[in-house]
């Protein structure tokens, strides 16, 4: 058993609020500080199957990397679809705390963790922050040898467990450099060509996007949103195992959160 507070300062310890972006909305979402907590759901999003599942579970606090409120809200009502959800979450006495940005940026948060899986070594945080050159959105890196642009791919989709990858680039041009954004990290097209990547991976590129990929001669993997951001529930779930064993609390990952896209 663990008090919310308590949590709160263990999961701030590892990626603290000030690494957040400004727009961005981390923290203790729903909730009480002073609630007892003997069963964690770490998950993507919450939603109310997500909720639901907590329920079932037994689980008082869920870990999601999406802010369950992210812009402010001028009501809640049980006839809007997240009115109804944060309703719910509240008459079952469920804490929700993100940890969004702040978890991307820190040291061995998931853009480490995630670029560690597609086998990228020797990393370094693509846009660090002024104060931390460890912390900071994306890394950069190489992979062992020099491989194509084909076979990276199909790398990366293996190693992300993806249904698919857009590629837009010559499939065999030979790279080894490569810049990582978990998540929607097409704004970061042009830092990536300037740290001297061969190769950006990112998710939700848009047409212009792969126009200044190409001008830029630089190779774009678009491997989607949900792909570069489920191992959040791997991250979470070993970090808060490890540092809440003694306490006897449970840590469950998610088992219904799922990719809304379907491929067919």
């Amino acid at each position: 058993m663990i008090i919310c507070s308590e949590l709160i300062k263990i999961l701030e310890a590892f990626a603290p609020l000030s690494l957040a972006e400004s727009w961005d909305n981390c923290g203790l979402l729903i909730g009480d500080p002073k609630q007892q907590i003997s069963c964690i759901l770490v998950t993507l999003d919450v939603t109310m199957t997500v909720a639901q599942e907590a329920v079932q579970n037994g689980a008082q606090f869920i870990v999601s990397h999406h802010p369950v409120i992210f812009k402010a809200m001028s009501s809640i009502r049980t006839d809007t679809s997240n009115g109804a959800l944060i309703h719910y979450l509240i008459q079952n006495n469920i804490s929700v705390y993100a940890a969004h940005t702040n978890l991307d940026s820190a040291e061995g948060g998931l853009n480490d963790f995630v670029a560690s899986q597609m086998g990228m070594s020797a990393l370094s945080v693509l846009m660090p922050l002024p104060n931390d050159s460890n912390a900071g959105l994306g890394r950069i890196g190489d992979i062992q040898q020099p491989i194509s642009v084909e076979a990276l791919a199909r790398n990366v989709k293996a190693s992300l467990h993806a249904k698919n990858v857009r590629v837009i680039g010559e499939l065999s041009k030979m790279v080894q450099k490569i810049a990582f954004v978990s998540g929607g990290g097409a704004d970061y097209i042009l830092q990536a060509k300037q740290k001297g990547a061969d190769v950006y991976i990112t998710g939700d590129t848009r047409h212009h996007h792969l126009l200044q990929a190409a001008q830029l001669d630089l190779v774009l993997i678009d491997a989607g949103h949900y792909d570069t951001e489920k191992q959040v529930r791997d991250l979470l779930q070993n970090f808060l195992s490890e540092k809440l064993s003694r306490q006897g609390v449970q840590v469950l990952q998610s088992n219904v959160e799922r990719n809304l896209s379907i491929t067919i």
